[in-house]
């Protein structure tokens, strides 16, 4: 990975800051009090949360969208209608 060098740079080689970083928002949002989630809808959950948060989940949904209406898949624009 060239650690030396990206040192040299002062960027971040370990991945505790990354770890730390995602590990509270997800945190926050699947451990809640009495929260009991599978592995679909906690992953479902924090997809959507990873898309609301930066503000990219508009660009997201309209590429979900096209994706599914290109296969002529229509279930899923049926039920946004």
């Amino acid at each position: 990975m060239g650690y030396h060098e990206l040192r040299s740079r002062t960027l971040i080689v370990e991945s505790g800051t990354v770890e730390a970083a995602n590990k509270v928002p997800v945190t926050q949002r699947m451990k809640r009090s009495g929260m009991r989630w599978t592995v679909d809808g906690g992953q479902g959950i924090l997809s959507i949360r990873a898309l609301l948060k930066p503000g990219r989940f508009n660009v997201a949904w309209f590429e979900i969208l096209n994706s599914m209406t290109a296969r002529n898949d229509n279930a899923l624009y049926r039920l946004c209608t």
